[in-house]
């Protein structure tokens, strides 16, 4: 779009069109643009944003000495970027899990030294404008009529990049909107989400889980959602210390429709 910008390097000039797992339609129409190259300097303007290139000095992957995008004054904003620039203003966002979390958490990626909590920053920010780096994400095989289509590792060599900027300035709900013209639509949360949750890791029996509930209600508590975690299917317990993986690469034991019958 005029303020969306997919920019691609790779190393043997094959770009790769396939829908990955985070952005499913890479095919939008397209907005008004000029363009053009000049003394090994390439130039693309939209009524947002301006992006140049300089693909003869030094070395031709992204760099910040080579690629800059600009901001057209939207909501009064004209600052720049280039690779490897901080968002300072970005507005945070979310963690992939909350397990080994006690108590309140930083939100800011850069701050947080915990890797298996896989911090991901959001796509707002007062800098007006944030970048989401699709360069390692998994495609989707092509489509086959009559077959479903499956993930699969993308076949790059080291240093390929696949990079998404959005550049908004301060229209934070365009933002949101185009992010789902490329990453499929979100779905509203349904209104028990919202609600009062149990959630234990823990193996309970059939007989525990309903003398929750019956608590629950003998105390006039409402309970919207009981989550049993994972030990209500085979967890392989002894295989998993072993290190043995499932076909999807996950540990065996956290994966499948084993019922537990006992």
């Amino acid at each position: 779009t005029a303020r969306l910008i997919r920019m691609e390097w790779t190393s043997d000039g094959a770009f790769e069109d396939a829908a990955s797992a985070t952005f499913t339609n890479r095919n939008l129409p397209v907005p008004q643009f000029t363009s053009g190259s000049s003394n090994g300097v390439f130039t693309l303007t939209t009524s947002a944003l301006s992006l140049t290139y300089n693909y003869v000095s030094g070395s031709p992957e992204f760099t910040p000495d080579n690629l800059r995008v600009q901001l057209l004054g939207q909501d009064g904003l004209t600052g720049s970027w280039a690779p490897n620039t901080t968002n300072t203003g970005n507005l945070l966002g979310t963690l992939r899990t909350l397990d080994g979390v006690n108590g309140a958490i930083n939100l800011n990626c850069t701050q947080l030294n915990n890797p298996s909590l896989h911090c991901t920053f959001g796509l707002i920010s007062t800098l007006g404008w944030s970048l989401v780096d699709d360069s390692s994400n998994a495609l989707f095989t092509p489509a086959v009529s009559g077959q479903w289509q499956w993930m699969q590792a993308r076949a790059q060599a080291s240093g390929d990049i696949d990079w998404y900027f959005f550049g908004h300035g301060l229209n934070f709900r365009l933002a949101l909107n185009e992010f789902t013209l490329v990453a499929g639509q979100i779905p509203l949360p349904p209104r028990f989400a919202f609600g009062i949750w149990w959630s234990r890791y823990w193996a309970y029996s059939d007989i525990e889980l309903m003398e929750l509930v019956s608590e629950y209600e003998i105390h006039d508590t409402p309970l919207d959602v009981l989550v049993t975690d994972m030990d209500w299917h085979i967890t392989f317990y002894k295989e998993a210390y072993q290190g043995k993986k499932d076909q999807a690469g996950q540990t065996i034991g956290w994966t499948g429709f084993t019922w537990d019958n006992n």
